[in-house]
């Protein structure tokens, strides 16, 4: 009987090893076919950024909205990138989301932001919208269908996320919206638009709610254009929306309108913003470099120089810094949901909470100085002035927005206070 139990001990052992083989093959198999997809979807953003790029000055000059890059990239199936595999999206991480952004901002950082907003509002009807909306919504965003505009802004309002003005009505069978923003980007162009409102007239502001709402349902009316200094593409006019949707399309949580910005609305924002300032700004650091390397030009750059390449590579280091921080962030990110759920009080916590506001202002001043060094650099004809293929000048206008986006003074504001909170002071 003892050699029977210890052939049987050893045929247990020898057989849970064998199934710790497996899975850690099948574990392997997974990674290695999620590798492939990422692998794929970034030569696809590959081939989309240079198809924005051929068309980025024209529609600069012009500030039109970016009808034909927005349809390729509905047609390579990128609207529904972070949209779950079972919906027919790709099924893709923040961090892959943060790197393709990056790389359609190298082409044109007004696209590039116009899809990224996309992803936010996709992202939070996957996390928090009841099953229905999500059956009926998440297979068309991943068909390259919808495309999502934000309505957040109010007058009078101050840029502020976790409040609202406008109170939903009540009729018999649906819920009465009438909303009006001074700034919805791509709100003309939008397929369907995500708005806050308060949840009734009685309401206090801070009882938010989120309304999913499809064109066809709002009478929309345009109130303002957008001529602005840059991100001139992405005509972010001011707007209207007045109609009617069902139960199913009302956003609401348990612990409120907060816990959805938190763990979702507003790191996803910034992570999508960040990373489209940090490709927009390693896009011209890219271009900038073509140039000096080209040798029927770069006789008129003093590359010699010290305090040239000094300023080169400061340059550079901010760009590797602003660029590390965002793959850490957004790779925490990732980890917390996987670990924790979108449910999980881990998003309330002051050092997310840091990090994540960290990251919008650090990519938004790095961003915009590294550019602004480059323009420094390539001089008035190939950094100042249009028409020079660096881009320079467009990519300095377009990142002047950045630190306005949801102002910085406030972000460092609500740090600071957040600071005092977070005794351990937990870093990235």
């Amino acid at each position: 009987m003892s050699e029977l139990g210890m052939f049987a001990d050893d045929f247990v052992q020898v057989n849970g090893a064998a199934h710790d083989v497996a899975r850690e093959l099948g574990t392997f198999a997974d990674d290695s076919a999620q590798a492939n997809d990422v692998h794929d979807i970034m030569v696809m953003a590959q081939t989309l950024r240079a198809a924005l790029a051929a068309r980025a000055t024209e529609a600069d000059d012009h500030g039109a909205f970016p009808e034909e890059g927005l349809r390729e990239i509905r047609n390579s199936g990128l609207m529904g990138l972070v949209v779950d595999r079972q919906y027919g999206g790709m099924g893709a991480s923040f961090s892959t989301m943060a790197e393709v952004a990056q790389i359609l901002a190298e082409g044109c950082t007004s696209t590039a932001m116009i899809w990224a907003m996309h992803c936010q509002q996709v992202a939070t009807i996957a996390d928090h919208a009841g099953f229905a909306l999500r059956e009926s919504v998440l297979p068309r965003i991943a068909a390259g269908e919808l495309y999502i505009a934000s309505v957040t802004s109010e007058r009078n309002k101050a840029g502020e996320l976790l409040t609202a003005n406008a109170p939903l009505l009540r009729d018999e069978d649906n819920w009465i919206v009438e909303r009006d923003a001074p700034v919805v980007t791509g709100g003309a162009n939008a397929d369907a638009y995500l708005a806050t409102m308060r949840a009734s007239p009685e309401a206090n502001p801070s009882d938010v709610v989120l309304v999913f709402a499809e064109r066809a349902q709002m009478n929309i009316r345009l109130q303002s254009g957008w001529s602005a200094m840059g991100m001139r593409s992405t005509q972010s006019a001011g707007m209207s929306l007045k109609g009617a949707v069902p139960d199913s399309h009302l956003i609401v949580h348990a612990r409120g309108f907060k816990h959805i910005a938190v763990a979702t609305m507003v790191p996803v924002g910034h992570i999508a913003w960040a990373a489209t300032w940090i490709g927009a700004a390693r896009g011209a650091f890219r271009r900038l470099l073509a140039l000096l390397r080209d040798p029927a030009r770069r006789g008129s750059f003093p590359l010699q120089s010290e305090l040239f390449v000094t300023r080169l590579a400061r340059a550079r280091l901010g760009l590797d810094t602003a660029s590390a921080f965002l793959r850490q962030v957004t790779a925490t990110y990732d980890r917390l949901r996987s670990q924790y759920g979108v449910d999980s009080d881990v998003f309330s916590s002051p050092s997310f909470n840091i990090h994540i506001n960290g990251l919008k202002i650090l990519a938004s001043e790095k961003a915009f100085a590294i550019v602004d060094q480059l323009v420094q650099l390539a001089g008035l004809r190939h950094g100042y002035l249009k028409g020079s293929d660096t881009g320079l000048e467009r990519c300095f206008r377009d990142l002047r927005s950045a630190s306005l986006m949801y102002a910085n003074d406030k972000l460092y504001v609500v740090n600071g206070k957040l600071s005092l909170l977070d005794r351990d002071v937990t870093l990235i």
